[in-house]
């Protein structure tokens, strides 16, 4: 059993005490919600607090400059803040049915409209290209996501699983565990449109593990991710992951060499179990790709952005052996990957964050880039990611998804992908698809943020290529949110901007009466609305891609993200701290740069990827963009 797994066992058995004592005793939610504050060694569960992460001892040097695998030790006076396998936090206190752990609306025979319903109510598919941003900004995002989050759910008490890993899917749908406690599943109407022909009746979904908080009190859930933006999806959550994912010679991270070469380039490494994975076809000689995220294969602009992100360590890494040839493996690895995460960062608060947030929700949470200069680390704030940052907010980019990913190649000739065909099927890169799809990327329009979405993903999710359906990933989106107890959407407009929703027509300030209509249809009662459903309704905020309650949640966990993090690349006086040379070479960085520097062979790039090309945005040669100089590490 993984660290994950137990802290789901002991979750188990230490969420499931309160709601004994309120079935025992006719205590109230309230004063349950209130046990949290008595020390679990008065209790029976006294036996349990070994177990407890938060109790273990933890040994911190805070001289190292390098990030631990796991993230402990980031703060020195909470080790445990923001690591692996630790609790998310909250914004709003949940709205659990039972105020304890049952899922808002019930686990059964719920209040609240059925998912699947509300999805294809709210959520139908209509092609409405951005005219201000490219598919690579939803790309980026996701990229990020497997960077911050990752709920893992549960099978039975200390099995964990991932729904989107074909390896290990759960079925709650079958009869002996549909009404399971681990279970979530939902009803697909008998009429449904889509799955209807197909003859299914239930939508899988198992529900998230719980987080072993050793308090008594409500249902948390785990991120199975360290909670920084520290390039985990490239580098791994933990010690171990490191190790298995470093060749342990020079600096570098494991690669394979092509059969056939195209470029002479590097390849993501093969899959720890190819003839098991229900990804790879090895009768075939075809292999998917591991790396710091399982959810590496899901589809192939993810697996572009693994593969070159791993190119830049190895890059890096190449670079500092050059200048430092005394430096061993050790030193090499973690300087290249204090480097390349520093970069990492910097696209994303330089680059990506100013289109999605505005320049107008960045300044106001003082999360913008800087030119010149330090950063202060402030160690009372904690990083760790929060419910509904990862379980709704930070879901917006699935408005973005075209289900048609286009490729383009050397001279412009363009064909397509279609997504659905594409789930665990990395296979291109064999063939030398890489730059044809890294092209599309940045030159495609994503779509806009609104409440439409690709089939591909609403009737298609994950489904594998002999199938003919897959799930629901709105719907999945909506049942999340109410299995995590987070909030009706009307409390987080409350909490972000002080105003009341009282009724429809209030609705209209924030979104489309069109979009209003539908909700109305799905949910009849505002005080249902899910956070999701309604936060991808919204108008978006000036400057930005998001409406203003995601843009609250976001900016809100960003500035955590930069701020709580004792080794964010802009931050002066830590022990990680780079030189201010250093810093200005890493403030050099771009999206653009590392395509250039990290694809097959592409030669020209827009300034700035994530937009459109103008005559503000040009396209350019890979030759006139700035390059760090590396000679700033050098050692003296």
């Amino acid at each position: 059993m993984d660290g994950t797994g137990r802290a789901s066992k002991y979750g188990i058995v230490i969420r499931d005490a309160p709601s004994n004592v309120g079935a025992a005793r006719h205590v109230s939610t309230d004063q349950i919600q209130q046990l949290n504050a008595i020390p679990l060694e008065r209790t029976a569960l006294a036996g349990t607090r070994h177990q407890c992460k938060e109790r273990r001892q933890t040994q911190c040097n805070p001289r190292l400059p390098w990030r631990s695998g796991d993230g402990r030790c980031n703060n020195l006076r909470n080790p445990h803040w923001g690591r692996s396998n630790f609790c998310m936090t909250r914004l709003l206190a949940p709205a659990y049915e039972n105020g304890i752990d049952e899922p808002r609306g019930g686990l059964y025979n719920s209040r609240l409209p059925n998912a699947r319903i509300v999805s294809r109510i709210v959520n139908v598919h209509r092609n409405v290209s951005a005219p201000n941003f490219t598919h690579m900004l939803m790309q980026v995002g996701q990229f990020l996501d497997h960077d911050l989050a990752l709920a893992p759910m549960e099978e039975d008490p200390g099995e964990i699983v991932n729904l989107g890993n074909p390896n290990n899917p759960i079925d709650c749908c079958s009869e002996d565990r549909r009404y399971g406690p681990e279970c979530f599943s939902f009803e697909l109407p008998q009429n449904d449109a889509f799955f209807g022909a197909y003859g299914q009746t239930c939508h899988n979904m198992p529900r998230s593990a719980p987080c072993s908080t050793c308090q008594l009190g409500y249902r948390e859930q785990q991120d199975a991710l360290t909670s920084y933006i520290d390039a985990s999806q490239l580098y791994g959550s933990s010690d171990d992951d490191n190790k298995r994912l470093r060749a342990m010679v020079k600096g570098l991270l494991k690669y394979q060499a092509r059969d056939v070469v195209v470029n002479n380039r590097q390849m993501l490494p093969r899959s720890f179990h190819t003839e098991e994975d229900r990804c790879s076809i090895p009768s075939a000689g075809k292999f998917c790709f591991r790396a710091g995220d399982e959810r590496v294969n899901e589809h192939p602009g993810l697996t572009a952005m693994h593969l070159i992100w791993l190119r830049q360590h190895n890059l890096v890494v190449q670079k500092l052996n050059e200048i430092n040839p005394n430096w061993d493996d050790e030193r090499l690895y973690q300087e290249a990957r204090r480097i390349v995460t520093a970069q990492w960062q910097h696209v994303i608060y330089n680059e990506w964050l100013p289109i999605v947030l505005g320049v107008q929700f960045l300044q106001s949470y003082d999360i913008q880039a800087q030119p010149q200069g330090y950063t202060n680390y402030d160690p009372t704030v904690d990083a760790s990611v929060i419910n509904e940052f990862a379980t709704a907010a930070f879901r917006f980019g699935h408005t973005l998804i075209d289900g048609t990913f286009r490729l383009v190649n050397s001279n412009g000739q363009v064909g397509a992908i279609q997504l659905q065909d594409f789930f665990f099927y990395p296979f291109a890169y064999y063939e030398g698809q890489l730059d044809p799809i890294l092209r599309g990327l940045f030159r495609q329009a994503g779509q806009q943020f609104d409440r439409f979405v690709t089939d591909d993903v609403t009737n298609h999710l994950y489904k594998l290529r002999n199938d003919s359906f897959g799930l629901d990933l709105i719907a999945l989106n909506i049942q999340r949110g109410r299995d995590h107890g987070i909030r009706p959407y009307v409390d987080y407009v409350r909490f972000c901007t002080g105003r009341e929703i009282r009724s429809w027509q209030d609705m209209l300030q924030f979104m489309p009466q069109d979009a209003v209509q539908q909700l109305a249809t799905a949910y009849g009662r505002i005080e249902d609305v899910d956070l999701f459903t309604a936060g991808v309704s919204e108008y978006s905020v000036q400057g930005g891609v998001i409406g203003p309650t995601f843009a609250c949640i976001q900016a809100n966990q960003f500035r955590r993200a930069k701020f709580g993090d004792r080794f964010f690349y802009e931050h002066g006086n830590q022990a990680g701290s780079f030189t201010p040379q250093q810093l200005q070479e890493i403030r050099k960085i771009s999206m653009a740069k590392i395509i250039c520097d990290n694809s097959d062979g592409i030669k020209e790039v827009p300034k700035n990827v994530f937009r459109h090309e103008t005559p503000d945005n040009p396209t350019i040669p890979c030759t006139e963009i700035d390059r760090s100089n590396m000679r700033a590490w050098a050692e003296q």
